[in-house]
């Protein structure tokens, strides 16, 4: 259960990107006083560095005697954990679907006092949401997010439900998953016809043994956001990403 907290002068760090950009975006900077790497959106954040996101330096975190102290899930359940230990307020907020983005959105504007700013962002993305226009086509879309091994977007992963509300079908949609390992020659048998890259310095996907037969390939669809960040980090930006990528399948021919 989330504690409510209206301290004047709160203090808060976060642990983790994607939630300092909803701080920011609800404009609450003003209570954070520590942040980890690679917390660099909005550009310009000047705050104290405590860690990393996988590695977080603890006496680093307890010097800055923050009121809160905001976490993901997953990966730093543990790192929520050794702090508690540590006797600070932790909140552990959870963005594996759009709904949970949306939901995390609305509980941090709560914690830090700034529910009014994250009420309207929610109503502003949504409403982005259901102006969409599918294709009229719905694309098998392959999602990359590693290349060595092979790692995709799989049924648990809030990119799958993104590629859905852009109008595509993510054949990683039968792995029962977040983000499996496949191999390439699984990717050539799934045959799709848009691929979306989302890993710096791949190899290109024509340039790959077997993969030129793949739709995708053969008809130069592949994409590659400017912006990676849009779809890996689950926040506000999520929506940019979705009527980025609705924006390219709505603009293909069959």
């Amino acid at each position: 259960m989330v504690a409510l907290l209206f301290v004047i002068g709160l203090r808060v760090v976060s642990l983790a990107p994607n939630i300092t950009e909803i701080i920011y975006a609800i404009g609450a900077d003003s209570e954070l006083v520590g942040v980890v790497t690679p917390c660099d959106y909005p550009p310009g954040i000047n705050k104290p560095i405590v860690g990393s996101f996988m590695v977080p330096n603890y006496e680093k975190i307890q010097v800055l005697e923050p009121d809160i102290v905001l976490t993901t899930g997953g990966v730093q359940e543990r790192i929520a954990e050794e702090l508690n230990k540590l006797g600070l307020h932790v909140e552990v907020i959870r963005t594996e679907s759009i709904d949970e983005i949306f939901t995390a959105i609305d509980t941090i504007g709560k914690l830090l006092g700034h529910e009014r700013q994250a009420d309207s962002l929610v109503k502003v993305l949504r409403e982005k949401l259901d102006k969409l226009v599918q294709p009229p086509h719905r694309w098998r879309v392959y999602v990359e997010v590693w290349y060595n091994p092979i790692i995709t977007v799989g049924r648990r992963s809030y990119i799958n439900e993104m590629v859905q509300r852009a109008g595509g079908y993510n054949i990683g949609d039968t792995i029962d998953a977040t983000y499996p390992v496949v191999s390439p020659e699984w990717v050539v048998t799934q045959n799709p016809e848009v691929i979306l890259m989302l890993c710096e310095d791949a190899p290109p996907p024509d340039d790959r043994i077997g993969w030129q037969s793949v739709p995708a390939v053969k008809y130069n669809r592949v994409l590659v956001p400017e912006d990676l960040n849009i779809f890996l980090r689950p926040g506000p930006r999520v929506v940019d990403a979705i009527e980025w990528l609705n924006g390219k399948l709505c603009e293909m021919k069959p």
